[in-house]
C-alpha cells in the first residue's frame, strides 16, 4: 500500500514538474479560463484566431536571432529593435533596413523598447527588473548603462529569466505598462514616474 502511494505521489510530482517545464500548465489554465467564460465575454474578447495579418511580412536584414522587442518612431518613421544577446538597438527603415547598430554597454538581458520622444527611449532588462531611459540621436553609436538618464528597479523577486517580457508606454496618461512573464502572471502599471517617483500597480 505504501509503495503504491509513494509511486502515485511521485507520478503526480513528475507530472506537475513536466507540466511546468514544458509551459503546458499556463496553456491548460488558459483552456480551462476560456471554456469558463459566457458566451457574452467570449463574443466581447479579442481572440487570437480573429487577427489577421495586415501587408506581407518582412525579414529584418541584421538579425540573427534573440530580437526582443520593437518600437516606432514617429519623429524619424524609423524602427527601432533590441537584442537581448548581444545587447543592441538596431535602427530600420520601415521596410526593415537596417541602418544602424547601437552597443549597449553594461546592460543585461534587454528585452523591450518603447519610444516616448524628444530621442528618449524606455529600455527593460529582463533579469534586473530595472527600467531604464536612454538617449537616442543622429550621432548615436553606443550607450553605456551608467549613462542612462533615469533608472528604475522594480524589485519583484529573485534575479531570473521568467521576469520581465514586454513594455508599453501610454502617452497621454503617462503610464508605462510591463509584462511579467510568469510568477506570478501579470501587468505592473507604472504612474507619474519621472525618474524618482513611483505609484506601480499589479494588474493580475
Amino acid at each position: 500500500m505504501l509503495k503504491k502511494t509513494l509511486i502515485t505521489i511521485s507520478t503526480i510530482l513528475l507530472t506537475c514538474t513536466l507540466l511546468y517545464l514544458t509551459d503546458l500548465d499556463d496553456r491548460l489554465h488558459y483552456v480551462t479560463r476560456s471554456w469558463a467564460n459566457s458566451a457574452e465575454q467570449k463574443i466581447q474578447n479579442i481572440w487570437l484566431d480573429r487577427y489577421r495579418q495586415v501587408g506581407v511580412e518582412r525579414v529584418l536584414t541584421g538579425v540573427r536571432n534573440n530580437l526582443s522587442g520593437i518600437t516606432y518612431c514617429s519623429e524619424n518613421q524609423r524602427l527601432y529593435a533590441i537584442i537581448n544577446s548581444p545587447t543592441q538597438i538596431l535602427e530600420l527603415t520601415t521596410n526593415g533596413e537596417l541602418l544602424r547598430t547601437i552597443d549597449l554597454k553594461g546592460f543585461e538581458d534587454t528585452e523591450a523598447i518603447v519610444h516616448l520622444g524628444n530621442d528618449r527611449f524606455a529600455v527593460l532588462e529582463e533579469r534586473r527588473h530595472t527600467l531604464l531611459i536612454i538617449g537616442i540621436d543622429e550621432t548615436t553609436t553606443s550607450i553605456d548603462r551608467k549613462d542612462a538618464f533615469s533608472n528604475l528597479h522594480i524589485d519583484l523577486k529573485e534575479r531570473d529569466n521568467l521576469g520581465f517580457e514586454g513594455l508599453a508606454y501610454d502617452s497621454n496618461e503617462k503610464i508605462f505598462y510591463i509584462v511579467n512573464e510568469k510568477n506570478p502572471r501579470q501587468i505592473i502599471a507604472i504612474k507619474g514616474w519621472n525618474g524618482s517617483f513611483l505609484s506601480p500597480q499589479q494588474i493580475h
